[in-house]
């Protein structure tokens, strides 16, 4: 239906003397004026816009005015606005201007509404401010402009059906059950999903046979239970043939299961949705014990090793920032062994720009290779504590000083039988010796560490607690 907005708008005239040779009057500037005169200008919004019907060209608005027929259109500024008064400047096709019309490229009216309400395929509304510049004569010695108008077009753009939420089906856990839980849950940004189309997850393999699984949204999960199982997403290439990358389609276009099949061997898989492209990447891993942290803080030199004590790609380990640092593993820069930063805080991409700390100091970085993610938390103190202090974990004059250059903890003190060390005042994260033995200097833990002994008896020892990550951690007593 035709929407019709009236809107009266003083149009003044500027009268200047001016030759052949100035054509630009999109924004005139320097004109005196010599008289003016008001003009109707009437503006009628175009029929709301399907970017996916749309033609290259799209009509923003018509116009009409009650001036003479002799007044020729010469220029159009138009801009759209968004609610806080930002300002998009668009360029109107001047082949519309006979046809009392204002149109845009179809590409530049996309990136505005991309740019203002993103890409989430809903109609969007867009506030347009025109201005009309023509000439009064033919001999074009009088330029007028009239007051910027104001009208409204809505604007749906094109995007596949992007769900909310993605799950693994099948794998190692039973196929309906997992259906029905939706245990196996893929990992997205907090952005909207039409403007970050990118879910990522990590499930185990297998430990014997190839892994089998499809992938469904929350209805084809809720479909399973009522026997319905032709939502789920498979691949386009058969079933079983799936690859490491390839296409998604719902299996009933595909006209199979279209299952997903990673071969025997590896520990964990790595799945890859892109929901805008409608593709997937699919890659067998098996994680490295220690992956490296280099940085400013090592001169981009030696990796500082974190751990991962169960294999599973879930590191952690204490490292002295200073700056910028990145992880990586294998010693190598080669793009799948490197991690970094997206500007995104907690997220891991590969390879990445540099991770960044403000503060220099010894962190606990958490690195989860499964789901691309981080965490650091600032190591305000280590306390040496046991019984010599009463066991007081928060006693400031047992916290250790760090060496940056030993890259350890020190203090002097009086030890006896049994002590440990424990981080930021609380017994949270604490170290004791290895396998139950109160005498495992070169290997402490923080999974329910024994109390330690003083080597050599009672007495006043200068302690280095090199904290590292778990299978790398120590202490050196020397007694005084």
């Amino acid at each position: 239906m035709l929407k019709k907005l009236l809107y009266g708008c003083a149009l003044m005239a500027f009268v200047s003397s001016c030759d052949e040779n100035f054509d630009d009057w999109a924004a005139p500037q320097g004109f005196e004026p010599e008289e003016s005169q008001l003009i109707q200008i009437n503006v009628t919004p175009a029929e709301d816009v399907d970017i996916a019907t749309a033609k290259d060209t799209i009509d923003l608005f018509s116009f009409g005015t009650d001036a003479p027929d002799s007044y020729s259109v010469d220029s159009i500024e138009v801009y759209v606005e968004d609610s806080t008064g930002v300002k998009y400047p668009v360029t109107p096709t001047k082949e519309s201007f006979k046809a009392r019309k204002v149109g845009v490229l179809k590409a530049e009216l996309i990136d505005v509404v991309e740019k203002i309400y993103g890409k989430r395929p809903t109609p969007r509304e867009l506030t347009i401010k025109s201005a009309i510049y023509a000439y009064t004569d033919a001999s074009k010695s009088t330029l007028v402009r009239s007051a910027f108008s104001t009208s409204k077009l809505n604007v749906t753009l094109v995007a596949p059906k992007i769900s909310e939420n993605y799950y693994v089906v099948g794998g190692t856990l039973d196929w309906a059950e997992s259906a029905a839980s939706k245990a196996q849950k893929f990992n997205h940004s907090d952005k909207d999903v039409y403007d970050d189309p990118i879910f990522t997850i990590t499930i185990p393999a297998a430990a014997e046979g190839d892994t089998w699984f499809a992938i469904g949204d929350d209805e084809a999960c809720d479909a399973i239970a009522a026997g319905d199982w032709s939502k789920l997403l498979g691949n386009t290439t058969g079933n079983g043939e799936s690859g490491t990358s390839g296409m998604l389609k719902p299996r009933n276009e595909i006209g199979n299961d279209g299952s997903f099949k990673v071969d025997a061997g590896a520990k964990f898989i790595k799945i890859e949705l892109n929901m805008m492209d409608g593709t997937y990447k699919v890659t067998p891993l098996n994680f490295n014990q220690y992956i490296g942290v280099i940085g400013n803080h090592n001169g981009w030199g030696a990796d500082e090793p974190i751990a991962s004590p169960s294999y599973d790609g879930i590191y952690q380990g204490y490292v002295y920032l200073n700056g910028d640092f990145k992880i990586r593993q294998n010693a190598s820069w080669d793009d799948a062994d490197t991690w970094g930063g997206n500007g995104t805080d907690g997220v891991l991409v590969q390879p990445g720009a540099n991770l960044n700390v403000s503060e220099a100091g010894v962190y606990q970085v958490d690195a989860n290779l499964q789901t691309s993610t981080y965490s650091l938390t600032k190591v305000e103190s280590i306390t040496c504590v046991g019984n010599h202090n009463g066991w007081n974990e928060s006693d400031a004059s047992q916290h250790m000083t760090y060496n940056v250059e030993k890259k350890c903890w020190e203090i002097t003190t009086t030890l006896t039988n049994g002590f440990k060390f424990a981080m930021n005042d609380k017994w949270t994260v604490s170290w004791g010796g290895a396998d139950g033995n109160p005498a495992n200097y070169d290997n402490l833990t923080q999974y329910s560490g024994k109390d330690l002994d003083a080597p050599n008896g009672d007495g006043e020892y200068l302690v280095q607690f090199y904290l590292t990550c778990e299978g790398k951690s120590k202490v050196v007593l020397t007694k005084k």
